[in-house]
Formats: C-alpha cells, structure tokens, sequence
C-alpha cells in the first residue's frame, strides 16, 4: 500500500488493540453491521456475510474466523463475560467491589447487594455520577438484589487526620495519577462534587514504587508505567498500587464516602504538571501525546476516567458499626437576639451608633424518632459554640448533611445570640462575644487592625464562614522546587511557575474576584520553609539559586500579581543571612551560591525592586486600593542581636522600611511563647514577646505600631509549645493595646497560620471580635457608642481597657468615609513616610469639623518622583551635570532592544512602524531622555556591573554610580540592584540643551568581546521580529525577547557550527512541528498553525524564541537534552543557541552574563543540512 494508507492501517490497528480492553460489539437486528463503542464515540463496521468474516479493522484474533450464527453467538458470549475495564479500589473496598464480592442473584433480599460483573469498568461518572457508573448500575445510588437502596457497609473505621493506605488494581494499565477526596454525609444521601472538593486528601507515599509528591499538586499520586521493571502484579495478572494519603482535619462522620478518582494519561496528559514533575525513572508518561484541551466532566471521551466510593467511618473511637443511642427527646431551649442600629452624626463631628437588641427564646424541635443520635464535638444537649448545625452524628457544620433530617440542635446554622451587655465595669473583658452572623470584616477600613490568615495552596479553600472575618488572605506559597524528601529539588535559574494555586490545587480566579469583592485584599507570600531554613538539621537551599536573579524573579512576581488580579506580595524569608555574624554556629553555608553579601543584597533588593515594579504596574493600570502591599514574615528569632551581633535582617527592614507597608513577624517558634506567658511576660519563652515588638514598632518603624501585625498559629506549632487557641489569642491581642497605658492601642492586628485549622470559622469569629474594635484608629477618627437593650435603660459601652489607658473607638462607627489623601505620590526610596498619628493618652475632644478626607487621591503612587536631583556620576571621569531639574521619561522608545532603545534616548514613538528598519518600539524602563544630553555610544556593550550607588535606581543607572556590595561611602546613596545599562562603555554627547561644565571626558571603556568568526545567514531577508509593540511593564530587558543583531559565541557543541556569511540574526518566535517543544525548536522544525499541519508522530508546538532562519539548520544525531542550565552569552538566547561556556555565577569574556537558558541540545552531535 502508498505509505500513507500503511500508516493509517498501523494506527487504526494500534487502536483496536487499545480498544480491546474496553470493546463493545453490538450487532443490529436485520442489518449487516455491528456497532462498535469506543469510549464515547460509535462506530460502524460491516460484516461481510458472502465470507462470514469481520472486517479487517477489527481485533486481529477474529480476522480469519468462519462466523456462523453459533459463532457469532459464541463470539459476543464471550466477549460480554470478558470485557476488561481499568481499575477498582480494593482496600478500602469500593461500593462497586463490595457489590462484585459479596453481591448474588440468590437468596435475593434488602442486605444483598446488587451483583457488579464489572467493578472495573465505572469510567463514566463525575458529574453524572460521583461514585462512578457502569451501563445503568450508578453507584451513587448502590442498589440490593430486590433493586431498593441498600443500607451502609463501613469498611474502614479511621481517626481525624490519619495517614490511611489506599490500594488499588488496574485491568488496563494506561499511566496517569489516582486521587482522593472524602464527604461525610447521611444515610441515603448522594454527595455533592462540593463536598468531595473541599476534602481533598494529601498524599504521603507511594508504598511499593517510592513516587514523591508533586509540590504543586500534593494530592496526586502519579503511578508506573506498565512496562516498568518494577511493576507489581496479582494473582489475577492485575497492577497493583498502595498508597499512603492524609485524611483532611476536620472531617469526621459516621458514614464517610471515599472516593478514589483515576485520571488515564495514554490519551493526553491531564494538564502542564505533568511536564514540571521530576518523575522517578519508569514513571514517565508518553510526552508527546501533549496535553489535554480539556478534561470531560463526566468522563465521556478523553482522557479516560474512572471513579469509585467506599463507605468508611472517621471517628476518634473506632470499634464496632452499630449506631449509637438515640437522644434525649427534647433538646435544650435555644437564644436567638435581633438587633436594630441607628447611626446620626453630631454638629460636633462625632458620630454616635445605637443598637437596639430583642432576644427571643425558641426550642428546636428533636430529631426524628428513626434519627439515633450521637454525642461527639456536639450532643443533644451540647450546642456547637460557633453557631453551626449539629448533625445526627454529633459533628458541627452547615451543609444539608449536618442541617438537614436528623440535625439535633441549630438546625438553622445560625449562632446563639451572645446575653445583653452588662452595665460597665473598670477591668477589661476577659474576651468578646463572636460577631453576628454575617459579619463581614474586609480591609477597607484603614492601615491598622487587620486579621490575615494564611491559606495553604495544597490544602481545601477556606468557607464563607471563615472568610467573612478575615481582612487579608495570604494565598502560602509560591516557590522555586519540587519537592523531595529530605531536601526539595530547586529550580537553578529560580524560576517560580507562572500559574499559582489559589486553594485545593487550583488556581480559582472566581474565588480571588469574590474575596476581593468582599472588601479583602488577596496578596501571594513567595518562599516559607521548604526554600530552606536557618533550623538545625535543615538541608533546604533553594533560596541560594535565586541570590543574583533578584530583577528576574521580581519581575515574575510582580507579573503573577497583574496577571491573576492580587493585592500585594509577601516574602517569607526564613534562612541563612549571617552565617558569619549572628547566626554562626546555627545556620551553616550549604553551597558554594552562598555568601552573607549576597543573601543580605536579595533582601534589600528584591524588597526595593518589588516595590519600584508595583508602582510603575499601578501608574499603568490604575490599581485603586491604596498601594499594591508589600510584606515580610519574618522569624521572631531573626530579629533580636545574637551572639553580640545585631540583626542584618532587622537593619534590611529599617531601611526598606518606607517600601513596605505592614510587616508579619512570628510569634510562635518557641523563642517567644505569648500563649503561655503573655505579651509581656517570660518563663517558657526565652524573650518577651513585648521586647521584639516595641522594637518593631518604635525603632524598625517610626513609631508604627500599625505596621506591626502580630503572629499566631493554631495547631501546627506544638513542636514549639506555640499553638493558641482564640481564648489565648484574644488575650494577647487584649494586652498589646494595654501595654504601657495604651503605646500600642492602636497597632497592626493579628495573623495566623492557618486557614485549614480554623474550623467553621470559630477560631477567627472570636479573634475578630476584638481585633475589630480598633479598626480605623490610624484615620484617628473619633467616635462613640450607644447601645439599648428592651430590657435594660441605656448605657454607655464598655471601654476595651482600664479607664486609665485611652477608649478603643467602636468599629461600627470609625469607618473613614474615603481613603486619606497622604498617599505617598513618589517613590517610598525617596520621600520619608508619613506619620502616623499615635493613640491619644486621654480621650480626645472632638473637633468642631472633623477631619477625615473627603475624597480619593487624586492619583495613584507613581514609580518614581517626579523631580529628582542627580548624584555625581562616579565613573572614571567626569559626568556632564545638568543645570535644569531631571524628569523622569517613561515614554515608547525605538530600538534594536529594550537596552538600546532606552540608552540612547531612542525616538519616541507608538507602534513599531514609527521606527526605522531593524528597530521596534519598545516599552522601555524609567530614564533621564530629555533631561540629559543624548549619548552617541561607540561599540557599547551591557555593563557586567548589577549594584551600584545612588539616591535612586533610576540615579545609580543613569549616572554609572559607584559599584558595590552592601554599602556606599557617599552619604543619603544606598547600594542599589539596577537595571541593564551601557555604563563604561565610551560615548560622546550629541548636543547639549543645556548649560553643562566643559570638562566632560568620555567614560573610560571597557574591553569589549573578542573577535570571533560570526554565524551569518544565508540571506539577508529577516524572517520575522516583532510585530507588535512591547508592553510598557519592568520586562527586566529578559534576554529571551533581546536584540534582533548581536554577536553571538561560538558553539560549543562538538562540530564546529557554519556561521552566516551576511545578514543580521533575528528573532523567530513561530509555531513549529515536532515530537516535543525542545524538539521543534533545536532542529526548526516547520512551521504550523495546529498539528494537522505536522507529520504523524509531531504536534504543532509554541515554541521560545529562536534564530531559525537565520542561522543553517542542524539535523542532530541521537540529540539529548543538555544538563547544563546556565551559560554565558549576550543575551538568553544567545548563550542558548551558540552554546556558551558554562557558568554559576560570572563569565570570562567581556559583555556576557551567566544566563540561565530554557532546554536545549547543546553537547549533541549535529550535521549542517
């Protein structure tokens, strides 16, 4: 046959062979076809009755059979009683196993199940069938032999949070990865996909073949391959799979539904984490089948999908299955309270709230006579304290489940009502009663009192219950590893990945536009332990990988932040930092990447780069919620003197300190223990947590207390005698408005670690409650309150402190009308913070106008001031000095690069057809261009210099400040990490529009690269540049979208690479075929706009940029990814496609720079065609 009917012939045979495991022939009465279902599709196939055969596209085993009626008979006899499905849950057994063991056709009755011939073959189920179907037997609904619902079959009995082993076999072995999610529920009741959803279980290990833990997907186990040496089978010649999970905290029940969930990957891979998980040899799924455009909700096409539920109990007993007693026949009486506020504002200017509160008392009827009851986190006669529905089983919630029949008290999810207030007294309150329900706190408010918990990316969102008390939510973590046991697998380059999880391993954009909706502010916290830690015993490191690529990775944060709509961004730095000072002894080096100066130098610069980028990204898109945040968590024990030397990172926050706007520190890793000794107290700590936080407050800040946020953990802490439960925090939080006659009355708030452990919402509803009191204080807006009750005549409320110490204005009343008109309009490395007016020391007299502003700020920070006077150059000669004020020029420039474009004061323009051939128009970084003289360079390279002197970046750039490490001997210039610029290269002055000293000498230059036989192309016809004009964000001048001329090393490959004879390099950025991207991109494959343009076996790939047609193509022999991640070149691309010397951190030759480069086949043999 031609070769490409033998190919279509070897394809449709490698699908029948696949198909063979799940086939189904049907044959049509009073026809000469069978239909054949394939997963979701049908199709027709003939059958020739002049020879009684099938025809030849069916399974190769039947090609040549005589098919008499018999046979036919005997054929589709056989092929019903041997159809192979995929896989089942074994242990615990499945609804569908269990069914499969123990069901039979007779005796029938109602504790038989319904007997399952398959229990292999439910791959049709999510939203059609949570449990999974299989023809008509849907296992959300497990039926006996009589056909009526059947009664509860626990088969497993575990406790709140246990590591469980999970097993499973498959028929059909297709690669892929198993997950978990749990749902507890009532007798009778189908679970909703919610509930599976907000249960995820976390997994452990893989028992027998020791894959690891996707950091970015943790509740996935990826499995073998099923020619993998290892492979395990049964007796039945299945694969076997033990894993070993987590159960949620939180979740118990009685009747628990586990379901297993099996994505197949033979067809397409479920999504891109395939491509970023490092998998153990023999794990490695079929790259090139590409990823999936989309996963089908109910499991109909591809990829295949297969569900299953078994039925367990989560209990803190575990023993036998029998119900236990029923309750008593009457639940206690339950409060309800409706309150009425009114608010009018005084000719004074205070503004004054009156509630008035009816409480009415109501008793919920018991559960029903066949509803047994159970006493457990809540009874019959013990309410759940968080105001939520206590079910048949004796657990809180809201959902129908705890709610609905059999709930025994709250049946309406709403709280008790706290008593009327009491007259007041002269001590402070023991605690606060949780607000009403519905209470919805958000950050609105002001600079002060916030309430900000930590959400763990890996772990189930956070309810609506939870999120109406808090402020702030810190979506923990974005990192640069994978992880690994005992030491995380870094990213070299330091590259986080661009698509972040919100909560349950999804990224929920739907959830980030509703919290924000909310009035909360969502920021993102980059790093947390598993970067590494200055502990003992602590082997992480990857924070090495990312000293030195500080304008990098800032740039992909603050591009994280844009793109998935955030507020801010925290850096949890918990490592090494003083090895040499301060943490001697305790934190040692564990790289050769390491040094003091650097990991001192990330945290000052990524801090100021990180706030020099939010603001240009806010004057670009208008960002209007305040300033975009920036924050710190750092570690109480770093930041304290040790060893008798003062805290290097204590001194970075001091003086970046104008850059941040609130900082976190952690009160919880047992060097201070203000759950047990109080805030201001010692004894189990070996500080005051008052002593760390004055300091803070007074000294790292200008008496600030509002910038000071204060640190709690819940329950993952207890290996530091730290966890606190909301008595203990409300009493620490209580006390830092006490301490010292009210200094820190009005101060940060509270945060805490983490939102999974705040169950229901109960731990943050009492926290707020007095966190809330405060809010708006820094506005220092003054207030009083009012309440009435039906029952009592009016008083006045209750002040939050001894009357010695200043009143808490009242939350109800203190919400500014506007945000303040102090927003700082430059750049907060420039101009001096403005104070913050502290707390009075006697209750203040109200004004006759009040002055709260009145509207908004007229506009957003800008990156830079405005008007800014320059530092003396301090390049080896003089600098011409202007005599004019300096403005900062953001305007599009044309350019061969960015760098270009902006170092000599390019022509303005709008789009790339405003620039003259070989130029386009870029967006470039902020510059002096038309401020200072236009400079003509001669030869110019990129300086190698990336920190230097200055009043500001934009200064330290522009006039070739001083290089340096750390400090700088000019007083008011700080050592700045700068941008890419042309410093030391020579230069002489186009024109002068201004009065300058005539003494100016061109710059010193420095060598410039040496000649080497350029590669030239065959033609000088560019093939592609861009088409578009840059967008005008910190792009960093990312080499991967550099120069479209450069001169380019020499290939380090083993043949020597033609180089071009004429005609410049340009960037080629088309799609392109091939097996993989890597692929497609080193051999320019051809170009494609989808993957029917390529060959059989090639996919149409987006692929980086690349020189393809402008340099000869290389056709490799047996090529193979390179292992080398960094080396030199003038640019990304450059080092990639000529191969550079490889490199850690500096380059021999001048003009290069130690680049990290996508992958590549650089070291592979190739030919020139």
């Amino acid at each position: 046959k031609p070769k490409e009917q033998q190919e279509a012939a070897r394809h449709q045979q490698r699908r029948c062979e696949h198909a063979r495991s799940y086939v189904k022939l049907i044959y049509l009465p009073r026809s000469d076809y069978f239909c054949l279902r394939h997963g979701s599709s049908l199709d027709l196939f003939q059958l020739a009755l002049s020879t009684r055969t099938l025809s030849p596209r069916c399974n190769q085993h039947m090609l040549s059979k005589q098919l008499t009626a018999a046979a036919i008979a005997a054929i589709f006899t056989s092929l019903a009683s041997n159809v192979h499905g995929h896989g089942h849950l074994v242990s615990p057994r499945s609804r569908n196993y269990v069914a499969n063991q123990d069901g039979k056709w007779w005796p029938a009755d109602g504790t038989t199940p319904y007997p399952e011939s398959c229990p292999h073959c439910l791959n049709v189920g999510g939203t059609e069938a949570r449990c999974g179907k299989v023809d008509s037997r849907n296992y959300d609904y497990p039926k006996n032999t009589l056909g009526l619902a059947l009664a509860p079959d626990i088969q497993a009995c575990y406790g709140e949070g246990d590591v469980v082993e999970l097993d499973v076999v498959l028929t059909a072995h297709h690669m892929g990865h198993f997950s978990y999610k749990a749902c507890a529920i009532n007798a009778g009741e189908v679970a909703s996909q919610e509930c599976f959803d907000s249960n995820p279980l976390t997994f452990v290990e893989d028992v027998l073949y020791g894959s690891l833990p996707d950091p970015y997907y943790p509740n996935r186990a990826y499995i073998p391959k099923s020619d993998a040496a290892f492979i395990q089978k049964d007796s039945s010649n299945n694969y076997k799979f033990s894993h070993r999970f987590r159960l949620p905290e939180g979740l118990s029940g009685e009747l628990v539904l586990l379901q297993w969930h099996y994505i197949t990957a033979n067809s397409c891979m479920a999504d891109e984490g395939y491509l970023n998980y490092n998998f153990p040899a023999g794990f490695e799924p079929k790259y090139e089948v590409g990823v999936c455009n989309s996963i089908p909700s109910d499991g109909r096409g591809v990829p295949e999908q297969f569900w299953n539920c078994a039925e367990i109990r989560v209990s803190s007993v575990c023993g036998g299955n029998e119900p236990p007693p029923s309750p008593p026949a009457t639940p206690p009486p339950q409060t309800t309270t409706q309150a009425t506020t009114t608010t009018t504002t005084q000719n004074t200017g205070a503004t004054t709230t009156t509630t008035t509160t009816s409480t009415t008392t109501s008793v919920s009827p018991p559960p029903p006579s066949s509803c047994p009851a159970q006493n457990n986190a809540c009874g019959p006669n013990n309410p759940c304290s968080n105001g939520m529905c206590c079910s048949q089983w004796g657990y809180c919630g809201t959902s129908e489940a705890y709610c609905g029949e059999c709930c025994q008290n709250n049946c309406d999810g709403q709280p008790p009502s706290p008593p009327s207030p009491s007259p007041p007294t002269p001590s402070p309150p023991t605690s606060n009663p949780p607000p009403s329900p519905g209470f919805n706190y958000d950050a609105d408010h002001g600079e002060d009192s916030r309430l900000i918990a930590y959400v763990g990316n890996w772990q189930a969102c956070p309810t609506d219950e939870q999120i109406d008390a808090y402020s702030h939510i810190v979506i923990a973590f974005a990192v640069s590893y994978t992880w690994s046991p005992g030491k995380n697998n870094c990213d070299a380059t330091c590259q986080v990945p661009s698509s972040l999880p919100l909560c349950g391993n999804q990224a929920r954009p739907d959830l980030i536009d509703k919290w924000r909706g909310m009035g909360k502010k969502v920021i993102v916290s980059f790093g947390g332990a598993g970067m590494g830690g200055s502990w003992s015993g602590d082997q992480n490191n990857c924070w090495d990988y990312c000293f030195g690529r500080e304008d990098d990775l800032s740039t992909d944060l603050v591009s994280m932040i844009e793109d998935q709509n955030l507020d801010g961004i925290d850096i949890d730095y918990e490592y090494c930092y003083d090895v040499a000072g301060k943490q001697a002894g305790r934190c040692a080096q564990r790289s050769s990447l390491y040094t003091d100066e650097k990991a001192q130098l990330f945290l000052n610069s990524m801090t100021s780069l990180l706030r020099t980028k939010l603001d240009l990204l806010q004057s670009n898109n208008g960002y209007n919620r305040g300033r975009y945040e920036i924050t710190h968590a750092p570690m109480d024990t770093d930041l304290v003197p040790s060893n008798g030397h003062d805290s290097k990172y204590f001194d970075i926050l001091h003086e970046r300190r104008a850059d941040l706007d609130f900082l976190m520190p952690q009160f919880y890793n047992g060097y201070t223990r203000a759950g047990l000794d109080g805030f201001d107290g010692t004894g189990s700590g070996s500080i005051k947590a008052s002593t760390i936080y004055s300091s803070l407050a007074n000294e790292m800040f200008d008496n600030e207390p509002n910038k000071v946020v204060f640190g709690h953990c819940i329950s993952d802490c207890s290996g530091t005698g730290s966890n606190v439960n909301a008595n203990q925090a409300v009493q620490i939080q209580q006390e830092i408005k006490d301490f010292n006659n009210g200094e820190f009355a009005c101060n940060g708030g509270a945060f805490f670690w983490v939102a999974t452990h705040d169950i229901g919402g109960a731990w943050s509803d009492q926290v707020v409650s007095e966190v809330s009191l405060s809010a708006g204080c820094s506005n220092s807006q003054t207030t009083s309150s009012t309440v009435t009750t039906t029952t009592t005549t009016t008083v006045t409320h209750a002040p939050s402190k001894a009357p010695t110490s200043p009143p808490n204005p009242e939350p109800t009343t203190s919400m500014p009308t506007s945000e303040p008109t102090s927003v700082p309009t430059t750049s907060p490395t420039t101009v001096a913070p403005t104070a913050v007016t502290p707390a009075p020391s006697s209750p203040p007299t109200p004004d006759a106008t009040p002055s709260v502003p009145t509207s908004e700020p007229t506009s957003p920070p800008t990156a830079e001031p405005t008007v800014v006077t320059p530092a003396p150059t301090k390049s080896p000669h003089s600098t011409p000095q202007p005599t004019a004020e300096l403005v900062v020029s953001r305007e599009n420039r044309c350019g061969q690069s960015e760098l270009q474009a902006r170092e000599t004061c390019g022509n303005v323009c709008v789009s790339s057809a405003d620039c003259s051939a070989g130029e386009w128009c870029w967006g470039v970084h902020p510059n002096y261009c038309g401020s200072i003289p236009k400079r003509v360079y001669v030869d110019p390279v990129q300086s190698p210099v990336w920190t230097r002197c200055g009043k500001s970046e934009i200064d330290a750039r522009s006039f070739c400040g001083e290089p340096c490490t750390w400090q700088c001997s000019v007083p008011g210039e700080t050592c700045i990490s700068i941008n890419p610029n042309y410093c030391d290269s020579e230069y002489y002055i186009e024109s002068q529009p201004t009065p300058l000293p005539t003494t100016s000498q061109p710059m010193t230059p420095a060598p410039t690269k040496a000649p080497q036989e350029t590669p030239q192309p065959t033609d000088g016809t560019p093939t592609s540049g861009p088409t578009s004009q840059p967008t005008p964000l910190p792009t960093t001048s990312q080499p991967t979208a550099e120069p479209t001329a450069v001169t380019p090393a020499p290939t380090k490959a083993p043949q020597e690479t033609p180089q071009p004879t004429e005609g410049e390099l340009v960037i080629d950025q088309q799609n392109r075929c091939g097996p993989s991207e890597l692929h497609a991109r080193e051999t320019c494959g051809k170009v494609c706009v989808s993957s029917a343009d390529c060959s059989a076996g090639e996919w149409c790939w987006g692929v980086h940029p690349n020189y393809c047609g402008s340099i000869p193509k290389r056709v490799y022999d047996n090529p193979a990814q390179s292992s080398v991640w960094t080396r030199c070149g003038t640019s990304e691309l450059d080092a990639r496609s000529f191969c550079g010397e490889p490199c850690t951190w500096q380059c021999s030759v001048a003009g290069e720079t130690c680049m990290a480069v996508h992958s590549n086949y650089c070291d592979s043999e190739y030919n020139i065609e």
